[in-house]
């Protein structure tokens, strides 16, 4: 989720770096797209990925930190079916020791 990104002003890193990671081990990226970091559009893109079929997981990247148009957690809650808190909190610390601000986010 970027804003900057889903203007093109900004190069997609991270996304590429979670697309690189996924084929790495042997998964298929079916789907990948910048979305503002805006509720509506989030809660739209990620509806119509899990709705439609597109993709046995989503991973999401931005919107996480706590400035007020960070709203990927909030958004993304609306559209789970079932949370996995585990996954964030191990990806929190797994980033800890190289990037302390890590526990900052949110999702």
């Amino acid at each position: 989720m970027s804003d900057a990104g889903s203007r093109g002003n900004r190069e997609d890193t991270s996304g590429d770096a979670i697309a690189a990671w996924a084929r790495a081990r042997g998964y298929q990226v079916t789907v990948r797209s910048i979305v503002p970091d805006e509720t509506l559009p989030i809660v739209t893109a990620l509806s119509e990925w899990a709705d439609t079929d597109q993709a046995d997981v989503i991973l999401t990247t931005g919107g996480t930190g706590l400035t007020p148009r960070d709203v990927t957690p909030e958004a993304s809650l609306s559209v789970l079916e079932k949370e996995a808190p585990g996954i964030a909190e191990a990806l929190r610390l797994s980033a800890y020791p190289r990037f302390p601000r890590a526990v900052l986010s949110r999702g």
